[in-house]
């Protein structure tokens, strides 16, 4: 856009209050390139397709608007990565360097590009000169020559090139510039005597003189021809340590240790401007490009000045260091800048934005410090020295079979934007779900490793916590820290999303559970709540670190696991324990709702599985069985079978088996059908709401009185008592070796028989959890295999069936008039289907037609029921029919001490049938207060039930409709009477 567009832009923003909506965006940007025709058709469906997605990724929070402010700030921070894009999404990494070459204490390093050679000044009489050398993964050096020719310790080294020649000059404490003939040899060209040692060179093409700096202060400039000195520069009163061109301009800076920082005029040798108050400046480095000029100093900063100004003070300090600088480098044609200091840690900073952006060290050179480091621009590859030489590379393609360089800790898949992310030590990288391609590589986003991590509701963005305790959200489009949440004290061992938006559970080593809300004021903590029970004397004698946690939004629940083996279930509207649990011997690694089911499994790192049944289920808080994941299948050559602990795991409810990934690196699957079957432990009702953040007392309260009417029922009664289970129910269907090393995470891929697994063996894989075929592995390195089913196709024509929608609205009210493409074949999608996104901006664009076509078709059914069968509602399909079992007891009470009685006949196994898949629905408008659970029932009756399906003569069944009407406890005398007459009626006609 040109700055015309912008500021109509901003005019549109301003009439709209100074924030707009997904449709107004859509329109003003619409509006504006309409001046020009530039979209029409398809080629305006995508761009419209392109405005929403931007519209989400700005819109991070969720709240549905964008205020001009956030529009402007995500326009230029994307800008500013944009001209850098693999900036972004590489970092250094240490490369290991098997051939190690002896050297004593490194004291300057430089590499000429002309030459390819890295010169080494380690303070010996001698001048190592190393060649860079391929080898498999990386560049080693290799030692090809040794200057010997001083007879003091050698302080520097340049590269000298004149018309006719090519020389290395080297510096020494013996007094003497030696000049080696790289054209025969590294022959001796020359000698020149110097007053002092000269500590500092430079070789200056457009002046053709070579400049040196002494240990006294002075600086000489020397003719190489006639071996003489021209001039000298004097100024400095104690050792000048480096010289730096200031590139098209006359001057010359230099850094001396009499705390200043001269700009010489080369015109008339005199000094220009001076920078006062630098403590010990060793190391000078100019950027062109950005005409900024760095200086590293002894007090650990870096100052930054713009040497055009001409300004005798520093503009800025960058800060971050602890010890004293070694030096500071601007890589060439970058905007990036290094600093490394005398303990070995490297920052890299981006200079457009002064801002620190990678910290990195040597893990085999710790403790051991540095003296120099130098960089190859080509090769993209720092060189450190100290006692040995190490490197870093940047984008370091690294082992090309693995996922990364460390071990993968979490894997997720996104189904918004169909990516994979995995996390491993403090990186984050975004992979294509369908190609298997590396997008995006996020490093060094969080101060420490990561130990737990999730994603949001609309997965737009990264929550993760760390082992110092941080939690950070982090935008999942481009790595941007969003927000930091109040730490905790120990590391992080759990995070999700709640049910409400930008709000997160978080739990801890430090014995915490906490609710976090994201939107909390600045400075402020974000911890709006914490879950925490009653203490018993028997728990004092265990610990409370949380070790493991999970969360069901379904049935509302929130299970921790402490390292003293108890298991704690928490309710997360009342933030209160329901119960504790305790059946494990051994530390509890993982744990799960097997969802749908009302049912939660437990693993220990002994290999011990506990299924325990919880709400809504009639005996909650029941270990239902309990099985050792191993078996003969995991000895090796025969004998005694062996037990391995889960740390992950997945549950298929389609064949209710429970996939678990163990400390062997297999893939087990555990048929778990019989034990439900037998416990009568069936699914639950699917829940249709999404709960919203409630803006004010009234709508908190309506939407607590909103969740009782979606109570997840079981489609069938249970016993009156417990189910004692035999042995053996539990059967291993198959397993698989799926990894070398312990299994860390499994993630099922939604819509898909997929299912992902990372490991510590550094890999992501890929399987079909039916059956165990193998997909493929995450590699750094593209061109392995990769064959993830992805259902892209649907997801596309969901998309530009809502962006069409949006551009037909957009039309009826004049914002566009540009033809649209035909549609496409089925438009008749699920409602259910275009919601998918859950809250993102295409969808709620799809519900805006399909919302009062629903209404319309919900009111005509609605009108033909109460036509017919006033009371009477549509059943579900039933039930497969069940093993023979008793029929659930009978319901007794009166109403008015008259009881209802319905004939019925069939079979025994048709009765069930017919009683299991009765559905009961709940007349919303006669309930005031939360319902209560009956004592006689099986399970929770919603107040004012309907009992339909299939219903045969023969068979007695009792209904005692005072009980069903005890659960409206605030309802008026008229309404209860209305409400009895309308069962009876129901009953009768039935």
């Amino acid at each position: 856009m040109e700055t015309c567009h912008i500021l109509q832009m901003k005019d549109e923003f301003d009439r709209c209050g100074g924030a707009v909506s997904l449709e107004q965006f859509v329109k003003i940007v619409l509006q504006i390139g309409k001046e020009e025709g530039r979209y029409t058709g398809a080629d305006l469906v995508q761009f419209v397709s392109k405005l929403c997605t931007l519209f989400d990724e700005i819109d991070i929070n969720g709240d549905h608007s964008m205020e001009w402010e956030e529009f402007t700030d995500y326009i230029v921070k994307n800008g500013v990565a944009g001209h850098s894009d693999s900036f972004a999404k590489k970092h250094y990494e240490e490369s290991e360097l098997t051939h190690e070459v002896p050297l004593n204490k490194v004291f300057k390093l430089h590499y000429f590009p002309r030459l390819d050679r890295l010169v080494v000044c380690d303070k010996s009489q001698v001048v190592p000169l190393l060649k860079p050398v391929a080898s498999k993964y990386t560049k080693e050096f290799a030692l090809v020559k040794e200057l010997r020719g001083h007879t003091g310790a050698v302080l520097n080294a340049e590269h000298v090139v004149t018309q006719h020649t090519s020389m290395l000059c080297t510096s020494s404490t013996d007094n003497q510039m030696i000049f080696w003939d790289t054209t025969s040899n590294y022959r001796i060209k020359g000698v020149i005597p110097t007053p002092y040692p000269q500590v500092a060179l430079l070789w200056g093409d457009t002046h053709n003189s070579l400049f040196s700096a002494s240990s006294k202060g002075t600086i000489h400039i020397w003719n190489v021809q006639t071996w003489k000195e021209k001039a000298q520069l004097i100024g400095h009163t104690d050792m000048t340590l480096d010289l730096k061109f200031i590139t098209n301009t006359p001057y010359l800076a230099s850094a001396s240790y009499d705390a200043k920082i001269f700009l010489w005029d080369l015109t008339s040798n005199q000094v220009a401007t001076t920078v006062k108050g630098v403590k010990g400046a060793c190391s000078l480095s100019y950027s062109p490009k950005y005409k900024l000029l760095f200086a590293g100093s002894s007090d650990r900063d870096v100052l930054v000045w713009n040497p055009v100004v001409q300004d005798s003070e520093a503009m800025f300090r960058l800060k971050g260091h602890h010890t004293s600088l070694v030096s500071v480098e601007v890589i060439e044609d970058t905007p990036n800048l290094i600093t490394a200091d005398k303990d070995g840690i490297f920052k890299l900073w981006d200079i457009r934005t002064l801002e620190c952006v990678e910290t990195f060290s040597s893990a085999n050179n710790a403790n051991l410090g540095i003296g120099a480091f130098t960089t190859m621009p080509k090769e993209k590859r720092i060189v450190a020295g100290g006692s040995r030489i190490f490197c870093f590379d940047y984008d370091k393609p690294g082992v090309p079979w693995l996922t990364d360089g460390k071990p993968v800790i979490a894997v997720l898949y996104n189904h918004t934007s169909l990516t994979i992310m995995t996390a491993a030590g403090r990186d984050i990288r975004i992979w294509d779900a369908a190609t298997g391609v590396l997008i995006k590589s996020f490093h060094g986003v969080v101060p420490e490793d990561i130990t737990a991590v999730c994603l949001d509701s609309r997965q737009r963005k990264i929550i993760a916590g760390t082992s110092d305790g941080s939690v950070m959200i982090i935008n999942y489009g481009n790595g941007a820290l969003l927000k930091t949440l109040t730490p905790h004290q120990s590391e992080v061992s759990f995070v999700a999303p709640t049910s409400h938006n930008n709000m997160y559970f978080t739990a801890s080593w430090d014995t915490n559970l906490n609710v976090h809300d994201e939107l909390a004021p600045p400075k402020t903590t974000t911890v709006v709540g914490g879950f925490s029970g009653p203490t018993t004397a028997a728990d004092t004698s265990v610990g409370h670190d949380i070790t493991c946690a999970c969360f069901s939004p379904e049935l509302g629940l929130l299970a921790s696991a402490t390292i003293g083996k108890l298991i704690r279930l928490w309710d997360t509207d009342t933030t209160a324990m329901e119960a504790q649990l305790k059946h494990h011997t051994s530390e509890i690694t993982h744990m799960k709702f097997l969802t749908p089911y009302p049912a939660l499994a437990t693993c220990d790192s002994a290999g011990y599985v506990c299924i325990f049944t919880v709400r809504p289920f009639l005996h909650k808080n029941h270990l239902l069985f309990k099985f050792r994941n191993g078996g003969p299948q995991a000895a090796t050559g025969g004998g005694e079978p062996k037990f391995s602990g889960v740390h992950a795991s997945v549950f298929d409810a389609d064949v209710c088996v429970m996939l678990v990934g163990d400390t062997t690196g297999c893939i087990r699957a555990w048929d778990l059908s019989k034990v439900l079957e037998r416990a009568r432990v069936y699914p639950l009702q699917p829940s249709k709401r999404q709960m919203q953040r409630p803006e004010s007392e009234k709508e908190m309260q309506q939407q607590e009185t909103s969740q009782m009417f979606d109570v997840h029922l079981p489609r069938v009664f249970t016993s009156s008592a417990p189910v004692e289970l035999p042995e053996g129910l539990v059967t291993l269907k198959f397993w698989w070796q799926a990894h070398y090393d312990s299994i860390l995470w499994m993630e099922p891929v939604p819509h898909s028989n997929a299912v992902l697994s990372s490991s510590r063996d550094c890999r992501v894989r890929a399987w079909d959890k039916k059956t165990g075929t193998y997909f493929g592995t995450l590699r750094q390195n593209p061109g392995g295999r990769w064959s993830l089913p992805v259902d892209s196709k649907t997801r596309e024509k969901e998309q530009l069936r809502v962006v069409q929608q949006l551009i037909a609205g957009l039309s009826e009210e004049g914002g566009t008039s540009s033809p649209l493409p035909s549609e496409p074949e089925d438009q008749e999608a699920d409602s259910a289907t275009s919601v998918a996104a859950d809250g993102s901006a295409l969808a709620r664009i799809r519900g805006w037609r399909e919302d009062a076509r629903r209404r319309e078709l919900d009111k005509a059914k609605e009108r033909a029921r109460e036509q017919t069968a006033p009371g009477i509602l549509t059943s579900p399909p039933p039930r497969p029919i069940l093993p023979e079992e008793p029929l659930p007891p009978s319901f007794e009470a009166s109403t008015g001490g008259e009881g209802a009685t319905m004939a019925a006949g069939g079979s025994r196994q048709q009765q069930r049938a017919s009683l299991y898949s009765s559905k009961y629905h709940a007349k919303k408008r006669l309930l005031k207060s939360q319902p209560t659970r009956s004592a006689v029932s099986a399970l929770y009756l919603p107040p004012l039930c309907s009992f339909g399906g299939a219903v045969r003569s023969g068979t007695t069944l009792t209904l005692d409709t005072h009980m069903v009407m005890k659960r409206s406890v605030s309802v008026g005398g008229g309404a209860v009477r209305q409400a009895e007459d309308r069962l009876a009626k129901a009953l009768g006609s039935v």
